[in-house]
C-alpha cells in the first residue's frame, strides 16, 4: 500500500505524542508520520520536499513553503472554518481545521488535503462485486439505524465496509458526531450529471470506527428523488472504483422504487419485533412484494427481531461505544456469529 508522508510540526508535545499514538494504532498501513518541534529541524531534514502533507501547529503558524500545508487553530468549530470546498469543487491551498476534534473528522481533512486517491491500495482489484446487505422496517422500528451501524462495525473488524442510509430524519449526524460538509446530495449531484470522480467521491467519505460512512441527506425530501436509476448508477460506480467489500445500507419505507433497489442487493435484513400487531405489518409488506413482482426480494430477506428500544441512548458520549458494551451490542454480535454459522 503507498503509504501518505506527513510531517507534524507542532511544540505542544502532549499533543504530538497523542497524535502519534492515535497513528501508530489506527493507521500505521496507511500513514508514514514525522514529528518536528521546531521549524529548523523541519526545514533541516532533507524529507522535507517529499510530504504529501505538512501539519502545521503551535509555533508554526507563520510557517510557508511550496509544499501542501494544513493549519491547526486553537480556535473551536465553526471559529477555524473556511469557505466550503464544495463551493469550489478543489482543494484549497491553505487549509486551516481546528485540532480539537474527534481524531477521525480530522483523518478526513487530512486525506482530502492530501489527494484523496491515496487512500486506493496499490494494485487493488475495484471492478469486482462488493456485497450489499439491505436493511429495511416495514414496522419502522426505532432500532434500524442502530443496529446496522453496529452490525456494520462488527463487519469492519474483518472487512472494508461502506455505510449510509436512507432514512428520514435519522438524527445520524448527532448520533454519531459527525459533522462533515458533504452528504449523499453531493454523490447524487454528481452522478446525475455524470461528473462523479474517484477524487470527488472520497471528499464525501467520512471515517467512523473503523468503517466508513457517506453521511445521509439533511432535506429528508431528497430522498423521494432517489430511485432505481439513481441507485443503480452509485452500485455500479461503487463497483468499477473503490474496493470495499461490503456496503450497508438502510432503506426507508417511503423511498421511491423501494423493491426495484432492493432487489440490487445480496441480503435483506428485515427489522422487527414479535407479536401479532408487527406480524400483521410485516405480512402486508411481503404481500406487496409479491403483488409487484418482486417475489425473489422476499427470498433473499433475513427477519431480525429486535427486543430492545433506543431509552437509554444519552448524549454527550460516543454512541457506539454505549452501544458495543450494552445488552443491544451483545444482541447484534450473537446475532452475526449465528449468521456466520
Amino acid at each position: 500500500m503507498q503509504k501518505i508522508k506527513i510531517a507534524l510540526c507542532d511544540k505542544d508535545k502532549f499533543y504530538c505524542e497523542r497524535f502519534a499514538a492515535y497513528m501508530m494504532n489506527h493507521k500505521a498501513q496507511e500513514i508514514e508520520l514525522n514529528i518536528y518541534s521546531t521549524i529548523e529541524q523541519f526545514t533541516g531534514d532533507e524529507k522535507m520536499g517529499n510530504f504529501d502533507l505538512v501539519i502545521a501547529g503551535r509555533g508554526f503558524e507563520e510557517f510557508s513553503s511550496d509544499v501542501n500545508i494544513m493549519y491547526l487553530s486553537d480556535l473551536c468549530g465553526n471559529q477555524a472554518a473556511e469557505e466550503a470546498m464544495w463551493e469550489k469543487d478543489t482543494i484549497p491551498q491553505k487549509k486551516i481545521v481546528t485540532k480539537y476534534q474527534p481524531m477521525e473528522q480530522l483523518l478526513h481533512e487530512i486525506y482530502v488535503q492530501a489527494g484523496m486517491t491515496k487512500r486506493e491500495p496499490v494494485g487493488v482489484q475495484v471492478a469486482t462485486h462488493g456485497k450489499v446487505i439491505g436493511v429495511v422496517s416495514p414496522e419502522c422500528h426505532e432500532m434500524q439505524e442502530l443496529f446496522s451501524v453496529m452490525h456494520a462495525v462488527n463487519l469492519g473488524r474483518e472487512q472494508k465496509v461502506l455505510y449510509f442510509n436512507f432514512l428520514e430524519f435519522s438524527g445520524f449526524r448527532e448520533l454519531f458526531g459527525q459533522t462533515g460538509n458533504f452528504d449523499f446530495t453531493d454523490v447524487v449531484l454528481k452522478l446525475r450529471s455524470g461528473e462523479l470522480t474517484t477524487e470527488y467521491f472520497w471528499n464525501c467519505v467520512y471515517e467512523m470506527s473503523g468503517i466508513s460512512v457517506i453521511l445521509p441527506f439533511e432535506n429528508p425530501e431528497n430522498i423521494r428523488q432517489i430511485g432505481r436509476q439513481e441507485w443503480e448508477q452509485f452500485i455500479d460506480f461503487m463497483e468499477q472504483n473503490t474496493d470495499f467489500e461490503v456496503l450497508v445500507v438502510d432503506f426507508g419505507v417511503s423511498m421511491p422504487e423501494l423493491a426495484d433497489c432492493m432487489s440490487r442487493c445480496d441480503e435483506l435484513l428485515l427489522i422487527g419485533r414479535e407479536g401479532y400487531f408487527y406480524e400483521c405489518r410485516d405480512k402486508h409488506f411481503y404481500e406487496w412484494l409479491e403483488k409487484t413482482g418482486h417475489q425473489a426480494v422476499a427470498e433473499k430477506i433475513h427477519k431480525v427481531n429486535v427486543p430492545y428500544t433506543a431509552k437509554n441512548i444519552h448524549g454527550g458520549g460516543n454512541v457506539i461505544e454505549q452501544l458495543q458494551w450494552s445488552e443491544f451490542g451483545d444482541f447484534v454480535r450473537r446475532w452475526k456469529e449465528i449468521m456466520d454459522e
